[in-house]
């Protein structure tokens, strides 16, 4: 729903922004370009909500990408959008960086990786780093168009996985004790991308030692510890989790038949530290 240009909603959003409100309907009407740094979503919870209506997230942010192609940007669109092909020869694979919480401390060594990992599995691996926002929505749209995979952390980020085509693959990974067991907070994105299930969703929570603090913590409280001390700790991406990732998304090979036949959960437990539950998640 978008909020109309009315001086009701003027009057309660005045006092919380230092210039005048811009909604969608409002930028409808005005034939000026505009750039924004950031926008506000109201009721983003409800995209995840099953009694809320029809959501379709995925087509709406191709029908964004399309309108920026047709009317917005200067160069022609043959300049920006390479096609992804979703196939077991080719891999592009798209590590979410951020700068700050939840961060995948050890992209480096997950590039590192896959660089040297896929090329004996006769693949054509593209393995690289982006954070999204940093260089303008065009980049963005660039890189996203190009990914077959994205790997990151439970946060926005992960809504430009939607950029992706039909049949990619997004990894959310969770901090130690921040499962899906918790409930909407943490189901939050696997919700929401089964809502198209257009871009298939795989989620993990990662043990204790893959979770920056996460032992200390637990020492300090005698294991009183929860997810609401957790889910904002950055964490360490395990190579064996990413292998068992990319093998499943070859398997898998775009297919929503195959995506939807995977286990809903699966346990692996670790000398080092707990089980990790490991799950691919569709719409049910």
């Amino acid at each position: 729903q978008l909020l109309p240009a009315s001086s009701y909603f003027d009057f309660w959003y005045r006092p919380f922004s230092t210039r005048p409100l811009a909604t969608l309907q409002r930028l409808q009407l005005s034939a000026t370009t505009m750039c924004f740094a950031r926008a506000a979503i109201c009721k983003l919870g409800e995209f995840a909500v099953p009694n809320a209506g029809p959501r379709a997230p995925w087509r709406a942010m191709q029908m964004v990408v399309r309108r920026a192609y047709a009317h917005r940007w200067r160069r022609p669109p043959e300049d920006l959008y390479i096609a992804t092909r979703h196939s077991n020869t080719s891999t592009n694979v798209v590590f979410i960086a951020r700068h700050h919480r939840r961060a995948l401390i050890n992209i480096p060594q997950l590039l590192a990786w896959c660089s040297a990992t896929l090329p004996r599995e006769h693949l054509t691996p593209r393995c690289s780093a982006h954070v999204f926002g940093e260089h303008g929505f065009a980049e963005d749209v660039k890189v996203g168009q190009k990914a077959d995979v994205m790997i990151g952390s439970h946060g926005a980020d992960l809504v430009n996985a939607f950029l992706m085509d039909a049949g990619a693959s997004v990894v959310e990974a969770r901090p130690w004790l921040f499962d899906a067991d918790e409930g909407p907070w943490a189901t939050f994105y696997q919700d929401l991308f089964g809502l198209d299930n257009a871009v298939f969703h795989y989620g993990i929570e990662l043990r204790m030692n893959d979770t920056v603090g996460a032992p200390e913590l637990n020492l300090k409280r005698a294991g009183d510890v929860s997810a609401h001390n957790t889910w904002n700790m950055n964490m360490s991406f395990p190579l064996e989790a990413l292998a068992f990732f990319l093998a499943t998304i070859r398997t898998v090979n775009g297919d929503s038949g195959r995506y939807a036949a995977l286990p809903r959960k699966v346990k692996t437990c670790d000398p080092d530290g707990p089980c990790r539950r490991v799950r691919g998640s569709s719409s049910t």
